[in-house]
């Protein structure tokens, strides 16, 4: 008889810490994964709060960070980690935004990610309606152009497109390039297909995704902050550029 599988939301302190990270880190290039000491450092100063001016670029204003673990038992057999990310425009709209997510081999094709989804997206949805009264529009995923296809198959379902856009996801690590990538988004509530087939966003409201995600998200472990002059929103803008509203494309 199979183990009911458990979601548990992870600390800095939590025994499963180190083993969700290695789950993560089996799935992702190093030079696109946090180190695990940067992580840790994250989801600390998201519990305590920051404690120096350095800090407080890794816990800005409307942005929060989790770590959930997929429990089979005492193992982890998957782990999702990804943020809320508000201030988009005057409006102060608010996104999920899944970082990482991966599942055992050996355990996918069960709904685990899925779950994993939705319960990251469960709880980013709370703390945007703390944060700015209103529910998240959607959640947001980089996924790579080439392989990946059971990720892919599973954001589908759940209701999300690339965006017709272009998209450089930074490294993480020194001397590395960024990479050109799909950026998704899943509208949230779902919608049904006469609906999404209709579907876009406004390019004022892309833009603000995209902004906020790189200076909240990829300071880096050298806590540089966002840099707009880089190529991953200068290549970003420049396939904005003269557009009213943003499309998907077919995913491959």
């Amino acid at each position: 008889m199979e183990k009911a599988v458990v979601f548990v939301e992870l600390t800095h302190k939590s025994p499963e810490f180190d083993a969700a990270y290695d789950v993560i880190g089996a799935d992702i290039a190093p030079e696109y994964l946090e180190t695990m000491d940067f992580l840790r450092d994250r989801l600390r100063v998201g519990e305590e709060g920051p404690k120096s001016g350095k800090e407080k670029i890794l816990l800005q204003d409307g942005y929060t960070l989790h770590l959930i673990a997929a429990k089979e038992g005492d193992k982890v057999v998957g782990a999702i980690y990804g943020h809320l990310i508000s201030r988009i425009t005057g409006e102060n709209k608010a996104v999920g935004f899944v970082t990482y997510i991966t599942v055992h081999r050996e355990h996918r094709r069960h709904g685990i990610a899925t779950a994993l989804i939705r319960e990251l997206q469960r709880v980013v949805e709370q703390e945007a309606l703390r944060l700015t009264g209103r529910s998240i529009f959607g959640m947001v995923y980089e996924i790579e152009e080439e392989g990946k296809e059971e990720i892919k198959a599973t954001v589908v379902k759940l209701g999300a497109r690339p965006l017709d856009i272009v998209y450089y996801q930074p490294a993480l690590r020194i001397g590395y390039e960024p990479e050109q990538i799909h950026l998704w988004f899943q509208p949230v509530p779902v919608l049904s297909p006469p609906d999404f087939s209709a579907f876009s966003l406004p390019a004022d409201t892309v833009e603000g995704i995209v902004r906020n995600m790189l200076a909240m998200e990829y300071v880096g472990p050298e806590l540089r902050g966002f840099d707009p002059a880089a190529k991953p929103y200068t290549a970003f803008l420049e396939s904005m550029k003269g557009r009213k509203d943003i499309g998907f494309i077919e995913p491959r």
